[in-house]
């Protein structure tokens, strides 16, 4: 009779124990969705803030129009100027090569080469920002 009051006793323990970690675990679980769906959301603001920056970049290049460090070659959508010779100049008789102005759109070429290396760099860091958050989502998702 002792015998089985101390198995009753033991098992009771053992459902006690139980009970508390499945509470621990559903706790667990709901923290593990919450935390989900925050890291969906900011993974989606990442993916907007990337498309407005491509937008800026698109919208700086189209502006400005520039010959990237890489070689790639992006057009001017401006106004721009052509003049044509008529008639061929007789050469100069004492020709002194004049120092070379500091032109307005050397500055404005640097600043537009400047702005979409920026631009690149923010939209490299976003864009590893979004995988970061989307491979926490993969493992919170695959913790579930």
């Amino acid at each position: 009779h002792l015998e089985l009051i101390k198995q009753a006793e033991s098992y009771e323990a053992k459902h006690k124990e139980l009970a508390a970690a499945a509470a621990k675990l559903q706790k667990e679980n709901q923290d593990l969705r919450f935390l989900h769906s925050q890291q969906v959301v900011q993974s989606s603001k990442f993916e907007e803030e990337a498309a407005r920056m491509r937008e800026r970049l698109e919208e700086a290049l189209q502006e400005h129009g520039v010959v990237l460090p890489s070689g790639h070659e992006v057009t001017w959508a401006g106004r721009k100027e052509h003049m044509q010779a008529h008639s061929p100049v007789p050469p100069a008789a004492s020709y002194a090569p004049a120092a070379a102005p500091h032109d307005a759109s050397t500055q404005i070429l640097a600043d537009a080469e400047s702005q979409v290396a920026e631009l690149r760099r923010k939209l490299d860091a976003a864009e590893i920002e979004i995988s970061q958050a989307t491979d926490r989502v993969t493992l919170l998702q695959s913790q579930l």
